[in-house]
């Protein structure tokens, strides 16, 4: 127990940033963009800060495609043939698919699969795919700036934001 509350407040700047950032990046999108799918900001954000900092430019780079591609697909086949168990099906296997060809990282292939099912399940009508793809890149854009910042403070704190804190 007592490694577990020395890893937690360890963790604490960590947290308080990802929250601030996700708070913030879910807002923005809801004002900048109105975006009833303003949720895939702070999922982006959230993705993008759990990382090592040596992975959290490509990383950020298989969310955006990811959600590139899985968004384009769902809507198209949503668009296409509505939505459903099936068409969820059909929706999986080619968003993964696309995935692979395009990028074949794993953080591509899942994040273009969630995308997928998102959009099949929370079919709405009037919400154009793109805002969901725009409110993903604001949510990344923000934890990459994050990131920055926290490369430049101290040695001690940027260290354990990054949850790598050192001994």
């Amino acid at each position: 127990m007592d490694e577990r509350l020395e890893q937690l407040r360890q963790s604490i700047p960590t947290l308080l940033l990802e929250g601030a950032i996700a708070a913030f990046a879910w807002f923005l999108a809801r004002e900048l963009l109105g975006a009833d799918g303003a949720f895939f900001a702070p999922i982006a954000a959230v993705w993008t800060l759990g990382l090592g900092i040596e992975q959290r430019m490509r990383r950020a780079v298989g969310i955006g495609i990811g959600v590139a591609l899985g968004l384009t697909i769902a809507a198209l086949i949503v668009d296409g043939i509505g939505s459903g168990p099936w068409q969820l099906g059909v929706v999986v296997i080619l968003a993964r698919a696309a995935a692979i060809l395009a990028d074949g990282s794993m953080i591509a292939i899942n994040q273009a699969t969630i995308s997928a099912v998102l959009v099949v399940t929370l079919h709405e009508d009037g919400v154009f795919p793109g805002d969901r793809f725009l409110c993903a890149l604001i949510g990344s854009a923000l934890a990459l700036g994050a990131v920055a910042l926290i490369e430049r403070m101290p040695a001690r704190f940027s260290r354990a934001a990054a949850g790598s804190p050192g001994r």
